[in-house]
């Protein structure tokens, strides 16, 4: 039985270094269309763009025990419109379709038109919670099964 709950053990020691010390792959484009910052102009489709502003922004809270979540928006003025970007969100300016990301929190907006890159790192980071969740079960169920080992070594016996 010791060698049993040793295995278990080893299990999840080696389950719970992969966990913590996994990294969390985030969205990033390495040749985006456009990178900006507040007050830059772009150009796309023949029209003129203009990068107005990103900040933080606080969301929810609202006193009842519910916490405050914070993003970043950017601003993007054309003539009289005003466009408001959020991380990942989908943007259509002209005819092109662009994924915004801010790559270092708050003050760089990257457009990339590469719809398919996205959905690639999307599917990447997906299967990567997946296979994270999948490594904290395991670590759960080996030092529950550890310590049913050592109860049931304990139980006395009848003979």
């Amino acid at each position: 039985m010791a060698v049993y709950a040793a295995l278990f053990l080893l299990v999840a020691g080696v389950a719970g270094v992969l966990t913590v010390t996994a990294e969390s792959p985030e969205v990033a484009f390495e040749n985006p269309d456009h990178e900006l910052s507040s007050g830059d102009t772009f150009e796309v489709d023949g029209t003129e763009y203009v990068v107005a502003e990103i900040s933080e922004v606080e969301e929810g809270g609202g006193g009842h025990g519910g916490s405050a979540e914070t993003s970043v928006v950017a601003t993007i003025e054309q003539g009289n419109e005003t466009i408001e970007v959020e991380d990942e969100s989908t943007v259509t300016l002209g005819e092109t379709d662009f994924v915004a990301n801010f790559p270092d929190g708050t003050s760089t907006l990257t457009l990339s038109s590469d719809m398919d890159e996205y959905e690639a790192q999307v599917a990447g980071i997906n299967q990567f919670e997946q296979y994270n969740s999948g490594l904290t079960r395991v670590l759960i169920l080996s030092l529950f099964s550890v310590v049913l080992l050592l109860a049931a070594a304990f139980v006395p016996s009848r003979y």
